[in-house]
Formats: structure tokens, sequence, C-alpha cells
């Protein structure tokens, strides 16, 4: 990775992380905007050819069985405990 990335990096992103081992993991990027995220994804496909997986946190509420936002309670029970 020369300074061109990093400065590229440094531009659109809060900043990183490597996830895996030996070169054949990968990385999260938290980009300060989506239309910086997918401008980054634009040039690392184009320029170094790799893959990108957007993912989006936060813009909706989380529904899951297991907590409910609209009491700000757990489900004990979604999560196999069945001790009070």
């Amino acid at each position: 990775m020369n300074y061109y990335y990093i400065k590229l990096f440094k531009q659109y992103c809060y900043g990183g992380k490597g996830v895996g081992s030996q070169g054949d993991g990968s990385a999260q990027l938290i980009c300060k905007s989506e239309t910086d995220r997918n401008t980054l994804i634009q040039i690392l496909e184009t320029e170094l050819k790799v893959e990108c997986i957007p993912l989006t946190l936060g813009q909706e509420p989380i529904q899951s069985p297991l907590f409910s936002p609209a009491t700000n309670k757990s489900n004990k029970q979604g999560l196999g405990n069945t001790n009070e």
C-alpha cells in the first residue's frame, strides 16, 4: 500500500481495521458518509481490483426478537435464558 492510498483513505474514511491473517483477510473501513463510501468503493474496485461489500449501520431501528425498541427491554426468552 503506498502513500496515495493512505491519503485516499484519510479523505473518505474515519479509520479502518484489517481482519484476518497472513494477507488473506479483509479490511473494514468506516467511511464519513454514504457518498464517500460509494466513491471509495468505485476507486478500490477499479484501481486495486478488490471486491467491496458495503454495509450501512444505524439508519433503521434494529428489528430483533432479542430486543424491543418500543419497551427498551431485552427478551430473555429469545436469549435462551430461563432464569428471570
